[in-house]
């Protein structure tokens, strides 16, 4: 075998280990964003559910109350569309890995 294809070879090898590497740092980093994302639908859920509690109509207009849970309705749905398309991303990423 020639010096040059030996070469080669090791610069191949070498690519393809730093690829694999970065792959599975780019897994990981989704799968952080993605348990994060969950935990703020989670939240966002549950403060929802909080302003179902009728003592807040003591201390909000119903339309103050109404446009809290609007927008508060509107962030959870932003993000579940993040999370969902990152998601697709990573079963994606994950998969090709795996072959």
């Amino acid at each position: 075998m020639k010096k040059t294809q030996l070469v080669k070879l090791v610069k191949e090898g070498m690519s393809n280990h730093l690829s694999m590497i970065d792959e599975a740092g780019t897994i990981a980093a989704n799968e952080a964003k993605l348990s994060k994302m969950a935990s703020y639908i989670d939240e966002g859920n549950k403060i929802g559910k909080v302003f179902d509690n009728k003592l807040f109509d003591k201390f909000l207009s119903s339309q103050t109350l109404k446009t809290v849970k609007k927008e508060l309705s509107k962030g959870i749905s932003q993000i579940q569309k993040q999370y969902d398309k990152l998601q697709t991303a990573q079963l994606k990423l994950t998969t090709s890995s795996k072959k």
